[in-house]
């Protein structure tokens, strides 16, 4: 009997269950597996700290907002990276106001592990982000 060969997943396969799991009511730990213990943000929102220091940022973005819905335009890659082009929408958290831009994000993915992601948001989410960040009053 010949055994099975060993399944490593594509950089677009971790991509799309990263995706799936990035669905209104996600918690930060539904996504922890796929993050390699060396990875590092250079979307310039948490810097080099590695997925603690992403976990805190999505912290901080979810005390003024909540993603409310995600479309992926789409999904494309090889080797080792990945770009996912998807449409955000965001509502703060007083529910007052909602804003939907265009996110880009870029990611190198090794041995089925996101190891580095580059990121960009439309400005009018980082704008309202801020805004609400800044009239957070807790």
């Amino acid at each position: 009997m010949t055994e099975p060969e060993s399944f490593t997943p594509t950089p677009v396969d971790v991509a799309s269950v990263l995706l799936g799991r990035q669905v209104p009511g996600w918690d930060i730990d539904d996504i922890a597996e796929l993050y390699g213990d060396g990875y590092v943000n250079h979307t310039g929102l948490d810097g080099p700290g590695g997925f603690e220091t992403h976990a805190q940022w999505i912290e901080r973005i979810g005390g003024v907002a909540e993603f409310t819905g995600m479309d992926v335009v789409a999904v494309f890659g090889d080797d080792e990276r990945v770009c996912v082009v998807s449409s955000n929408t965001l509502r703060s958290s007083s529910g007052d106001e909602s804003v939907t831009g265009i996110g880009i994000t870029a990611m190198r993915v090794v041995d089925g592990e996101v190891v580095e992601n580059w990121g960009a948001y439309e400005p009018r989410i980082v704008e309202a982000l801020v805004r609400w960040e800044g009239s957070d009053t807790d």
